[in-house]
């Protein structure tokens, strides 16, 4: 006798769909919290201007003689505005009536984080304009080696980071008199298994800042920076075309600025012709190195 089996009776077995949508995996953004913002909301132009100051100096101050005045010519630190980033989907009608999800709401949150990655790591990106002397490689003997694309692995161009490397970039800001607050390292989760060996990091990451739970978004401490995980560290390839590394980055907030000129913005519209609802997220926004002295990237292998 012939069995009743799940291809002859596939008619009478219904699918299931549960209430959930599998979404996309989102990275951690962190780069826009850590560096210089500045609203540039509703003003025209394309062009921002920022004055320096330079620092004055100091005199012995003789009898019977004037001081002397100091004049000094000021220049000005200028960035463009010229990032328009868009998302955008269209859903037609007969997707939306047939569908048991609410499909316009997960895809507009999609293209908001699709808005808000593209600012992260165009960031993340501006490590690659530091100067010589701001890319470098850890060495465990010589603390910090500058980078050099011509090179590949096996001159050991690129090394896992370690205490003497956190130790000397941190030296590098120092010397520049950079402020000890408002630092962070970002690093790849490459790096973070490798920070988990230094017991250093690992006695701050079980107590946290202060003994207190660590804060949020934050993977930890060390010699009291904190240090922020995410994807989007940039990958640079060496000019064999082929050896990658991975640019972690310890900055302060002023080693990089980022300029909003139009805030990201939903805009929907019913579109009769196509039968469907457009929908658009933009933003308008600019990013550029700030201080070139108060970032250094660490250069490790993928």
């Amino acid at each position: 006798m012939a069995n009743l089996t799940k291809t002859t009776s596939a008619v009478f077995i219904p699918a299931i769909w549960l209430n959930e949508i599998r979404a996309y995996v989102e990275s951690k953004l962190v780069a826009a919290k850590l560096v210089k913002r500045i609203n540039f909301v509703g003003k025209a132009g394309d062009t921002l201007h920022i004055p320096d100051t330079t620092a004055l100096t100091t005199g012995d101050k003789a009898a019977s003689t004037d001081v002397t005045f100091e004049a000094p010519t000021e220049g000005e630190f200028t960035m463009s505005i010229d990032k328009h980033k868009y998302s955008a989907f269209k859903i037609e009608d007969i997707v939306a009536t047939q569908s048991a999800y609410e499909l316009r709401s997960e895809y507009t949150k999609s293209a908001g984080y699709a808005i808000a990655k593209r600012i992260d790591t165009d960031i993340l990106t501006l490590a690659q304009s530091l100067s010589t002397g701001r890319r470098c490689v850890p060495h465990a003997t010589d603390d910090l080696a500058n980078w050099d694309p011509t090179a590949s692995t096996n001159t050991g161009n690129g090394a896992n980071l370690d205490d003497a490397a956190i130790l000397g970039a941190i030296e590098l800001l120092d010397v520049q008199d950079v402020p000890d607050d408002d630092r962070a390292f970002v690093i790849h989760p490459a790096q973070k298994r490798i920070l988990l060996g230094i017991s250093r990091f690992t006695e701050y990451q079980m107590i946290g800042p202060g003994g207190m739970p660590i804060r949020s978004g934050v993977f930890g401490e060390v010699y009291g920076i904190p240090v922020y995980v995410s994807t989007n560290v940039p990958v640079i390839t060496a000019t064999d075309g082929t050896t990658q590394y991975h640019e972690n980055v310890l900055i302060h907030r002023d080693a990089w600025i980022l300029a909003t000129q139009k805030e990201p913005r939903i805009q929907a519209e019913y579109v009769v012709r196509s039968l469907a609802w457009e929908v658009v997220v933009d933003t308008i926004y600019g990013v550029a190195e700030y201080r070139d002295l108060f970032g250094v990237s660490l250069i490790s292998p993928v």
